[in-house]
């Protein structure tokens, strides 16, 4: 075997050693996106747990909660502290559609999200903080073209609602 040869070989071994790692390296990225994706889900559910457990473990938020869904007047107390809890809210779904943009949510969790905000937005009085609530402007406009297709169903009916 000449040099030639010998360069050839080392040549086509060193192509193999390439793609071999092109192969490991790509089901490893999947791996990884996998990892993050289920991740992201998880993250996304206990968000929403823990806006749920803070407003379930405290009977004021409860009281207050229900005379606003059912559009009941609130005192200036309660719409101030309601404008917290769904300003929080507000938070947790632009980080949720950031996740979606980037991929790292289902269409099938991302869409119910948006259905719980929207039946939350079409609230007379949400509407209107809504409107002036400083959350990113794509993710506003991008609410506010889902207004329109969005199911008509409301996810947030007053307590009573779920008694019947």
């Amino acid at each position: 075997m000449s040099i030639a040869d010998l360069g050839s070989l080392g040549e086509l071994i060193g192509s193999l050693a390439v793609v071999v790692t092109l192969i490991f390296l790509t089901l490893q990225m999947r791996q990884n996106t996998s990892a993050l994706e289920s991740a992201s889900e998880s993250d996304a559910a206990m968000e929403f747990a823990g806006w749920n457990a803070r407003m379930a473990s405290d009977p004021t938020l409860i009281e207050m909660w229900e005379k606003a869904m059912g559009e009941e007047t609130l005192s200036t107390v309660e719409l101030a502290r309601f404008r917290w809890i769904i300003a929080e809210f507000f938070y947790i779904c632009e980080a949720q559609y950031r996740r979606r943009l980037r991929g790292l949510l289902t269409e099938e969790t991302w869409q119910r999200q948006l259905d719980i905000l929207i039946g939350f937005i079409r609230k007379k009085d949400i509407i209107d903080f809504w409107e002036n609530y400083p959350v990113s402007p794509s993710f506003q406009r991008y609410v506010r073209s889902q207004l329109g297709s969005a199911r008509e169903t409301s996810y947030v009916p007053p307590i009573a609602a779920l008694r019947e």
